[in-house]
């Protein structure tokens, strides 16, 4: 898995990084498990590279829950 480089990185390339959908991102970032920022409105939403880590990180090492 490729090493993310900037602080502040945009969906697409999230997308890429934790091999989620869309979709998906924008929900984790609805339900606060991701930070997001939108500078301008209708804009790019960036998001912080740390809350990317942090979350896959939780989502790694969560338990499973049966």
């Amino acid at each position: 898995m490729e090493q993310l480089e900037h602080e502040w990185v945009t969906v697409p390339e999230c997308c890429e990084y934790a091999r989620r959908s869309r979709w998906t991102i924008y929900r984790y970032i609805r339900k606060g498990m991701l930070q997001a920022s939108q500078i301008v409105p209708g804009g790019s939403v960036l998001i912080r590279r740390k809350s990317v880590e942090d979350m896959l990180q939780w989502r790694m090492n969560r338990p499973v829950l049966r």
